[in-house]
């Protein structure tokens, strides 16, 4: 069984990992704030939106909104990889409707 004081630096580590993660990340967008996003593309909005989520989060929020939070988290976060995804698959493309034929039922 692990102490309090090195549960407590583990958990400082860990937080300190997440903050360069955070600093260093490949959007380039660590210093935009949610209203200077409304001004770039709907993905950099919601990378900056996912972003102020997961700050308001470790920050510490009430117990009643916290469900609510992640649950906003997931969604931004899905939508902004959906948006990757598509943009990466050039084949992602609509797909013609070809004729009805009854007689391949």
């Amino acid at each position: 069984m692990t102490s309090l004081p090195e549960k407590n630096n583990y958990l400082k580590e860990v937080n300190m990992a997440r903050k360069k993660v955070a600093e260093t990340s490949a959007d380039g967008l660590s210093g935009v704030s949610l209203t200077g996003a409304t001004e770039l593309s709907r993905r950099d909005l919601l990378a900056v939106s996912r972003r102020h989520v997961a700050e308001t989060i470790e920050a510490g929020v009430p117990a009643h909104t916290l469900a609510r939070l992640i649950a906003e988290l997931s969604k931004i976060d899905s939508e902004i990889r959906f948006i990757d995804a598509t943009s990466e698959d050039e084949s992602f493309a609509p797909v013609e409707d070809e004729a009805w034929d009854p007689s391949m039922i």
